[in-house]
């Protein structure tokens, strides 16, 4: 299984690309195609082109200027490709199982988004593949894609869950590093437990600390510095934590993003909690009963906690 992933200046441009032939086709170029996002698939290029409908003007209000100076992201590239063992090309039912996989994925990371797959086994390989465009704005509120959204670690590894769901047994291949061998797994290993001692269970419980203590969302950076823990950087999504305080000194300064934790830490989630402390203090205060907390902060949303168990 191989899996790539960029951004894309021109969307259309690449939305055309793979419907298109080339100087020599070997198989049909078109073999399958999955919608998503509103998009409908019609059969005729041009039209699904023009489906992608948010304006260059809004996407650059969004995405502001790259290191060029020009205006940059317009959308994502996803490609999904299958070994022999995997997804056989002759297979008669290899494009619906390719499109189960891709329609799976996208649903999980990007099913706000306007997407269009393409599958085709037209290479030099003769390889199943599909080609995904997928915008870089959400349908419902006309704000960017971030976080797992543009993670290609969350896209590997949602895409190798869909498939054991499946029942497609991934081949790694020669080129493509073990598990073991990975940069995520690394990370992984190094915030794993020594003689008994995790600092990502260390700031994961100053987090919940300094989040249980708030009642205003102005508070909770001073909450976190009683906690032993800084804020390295701040986004509207969510905040990157930094161990500032351990007992055991070569961990301090370790940091970890808020979509690393298997508790919600967006600001979102943080905001509702600080909303419900605020409530039971006041009602406290005035001796009514206590609001129901029983949905508040118990964890991610279903998704999330699939992917961050993988």
């Amino acid at each position: 299984m191989h899996t790539w992933m960029k951004s894309t200046r021109n969307i259309r441009r690449s939305v055309r690309y793979p419907m298109q032939d080339k100087a020599v086709q070997r198989e049909a170029r078109v073999a399958g195609v999955a919608c998503g996002g509103g998009i409908i698939d019609t059969g005729d290029r041009d039209s699904i082109v023009k489906q992608f409908n948010y304006p260059l003007s809004l996407t650059n209000r969004l995405y502001r200027k790259g290191f060029d100076g020009r205006f940059t992201i317009q959308g994502i590239i996803r490609t999904f490709s299958f070994s022999e063992k995997e997804i056989s090309p002759s297979d008669k039912d290899w494009v619906e199982k390719a499109l189960a996989v891709v329609t799976g994925t996208m649903n999980n990371i990007a099913k706000d988004c306007q997407w269009i797959g393409v599958a085709q086994k037209d290479g030099k390989a003769g390889l199943v593949h599909v080609h995904v465009v997928q915008s870089v704005i959400h349908n419902s509120t006309l704000t960017p894609v971030s976080g797992r959204e543009t993670s290609y670690d969350i896209f590997r590894k949602v895409t190798e869950a869909v498939m054991e769901k499946q029942g497609i047994t991934l081949d790694s291949g020669r080129r493509r590093k073990t598990d073991d061998n990975s940069e995520a797994a690394q990370r992984h290993k190094h915030a794993k437990e020594v003689d008994g001692y995790s600092w990502m269970d260390d700031l994961k419980r100053r987090i919940e600390i300094a989040a249980s203590q708030t009642t205003a969302s102005g508070a909770f950076e001073e909450e976190l510095r009683k906690a032993g823990v800084t804020v390295s950087r701040k986004a509207r999504r969510g905040w990157t934590f930094v161990l500032a305080d351990s007992s055991r000194p070569e961990w301090i300064g370790k940091k970890a993003s808020y979509d690393r934790f298997d508790t919600d830490f967006s600001m979102p989630a943080l905001n509702k909690r600080f909303k419900t402390n605020y409530q039971i203090v006041m009602s406290q205060r005035a001796g009514r009963p206590l609001p129901d907390i029983s949905n508040v902060f118990n964890g991610p949303a279903e998704e999330d906690q699939q992917d961050r168990s993988l």
